[in-house]
């Protein structure tokens, strides 16, 4: 292996669910703010814009702002980019700024912004087709924590100012973890000299790379807080079978969570909205899946909703329909 890749993953063994949680009160405002046009672009601005610039102008921005300082750069360097500015206040505080449409003017600020940041970004997207990456595709992923002490420092042009104000945006507040998705990477050696890569190390404090396993493709980078650790579940934490009470069906979705569903007037499932009666209910902690009735069980908080990958989905789905043909 590479001498800047540690060759192997951290893994922790679960012998139980992780129960999700949510918060107590997930209410938001979402306010749109209007802002004047630019009249230049800094390297702050060049980071932020590159994808809507080279991708989309559609390309959906969103940045944390917890820190008053980072806000402040954000709203006068980068918000007057986009003809769509919204801000989402929550308990009185803004959390995230959203970034959509990029104004006309702005594609050429970028190009006359010759700042040090402009290599890094042009190295990030070394193509512009995103077309359908990840549509309908399986891949095998790998993960390779990078080595970020071995790879040589970028430093250039605004680049360690820029490096400190992305530090504090996603690593000094709430957000511990952050992804982007590279163009045009092939996962070889020679990535040791990628100046994105270089530059994402001198502030993220961890730093990994998947690879897609058949194509040699590298399909994100993720930065986080703390090294990506892989977590494996031992058979006691595998969702169990599904199990049925009356005219009910539970199937543990896990993260301690179960679906329930009322075969009465159930009619065959084809799709996720062929559901008519169901529920999502926590299962107790502390409590055996055979031990679980809905009828005494706590319903998640109203409003709340989940997301449930495909794979799951069709599983639910032949569950509920062997049920119904019973």
């Amino acid at each position: 292996m590479f001498e800047w890749i540690q060759d192997y993953s951290t893994l922790a063994y679960s012998s139980k669910q992780e129960r999700m949680k949510f918060d107590e009160d997930s209410r938001f405002e979402m306010k749109r703010i209007m802002t004047e046009d630019p009249t230049g672009m800094s390297a702050l601005g060049q980071y932020f814009t590159a994808a809507s610039v080279w991708l989309s102008v559609e390309f959906t921005v969103a940045i944390p702002v917890l820190d008053e300082e980072v806000r402040e750069r954000i709203m006068q360097e980068v918000a007057p980019h986009f003809a769509e500015v919204k801000q989402v206040v929550r308990k009185g505080r803004i959390e995230t700024v959203y970034l959509r449409q990029l104004k006309p003017g702005s594609v050429k600020l970028f190009d006359e912004n010759k700042a040090g940041i402009l290599p890094v970004m042009k190295d990030l997207y070394r193509h512009h087709e995103v077309g359908d990456r990840y549509a309908g595709r399986k891949r095998s992923l790998v993960h390779y924590n990078v080595k970020t002490a071995v790879l040589e420092p970028y430093r250039e042009s605004e680049s360690v100012e820029l490096q400190a104000l992305l530090h504090t945006a996603y690593f000094g507040a709430e957000v511990t973890e952050f992804g982007l998705l590279p163009l045009g990477w092939q996962f070889d050696d020679s990535l040791k000299h990628s100046v994105a890569l270089r530059f994402l190390a001198g502030f993220a404090p961890s730093l990994t790379i998947t690879v897609d396993r058949d194509t040699n493709e590298v399909i994100m980078l993720h930065m986080s807080q703390e090294e990506l650790i892989h977590k494996l579940n031992l058979k006691s934490a595998q969702p169990q079978p599904p199990r049925r009470m009356g005219d009910h069906l539970y199937l543990d979705i896990g993260h301690g969570l179960v679906y329930v569903v009322n075969l009465r007037g159930q009619p065959p499932v084809k799709d996720r909205k062929g559901f008519q009666d169901a529920e999502v209910y926590f299962w107790a902690e502390g409590s055996e899946f055979t031990d679980f009735n809905h009828e005494t069980a706590e319903r998640i908080p109203e409003g709340r909703g989940l997301f449930i990958d495909e794979d799951s989905l069709q599983g639910m789905i032949d569950a509920v329909n062997r049920e119904l043909q019973v």
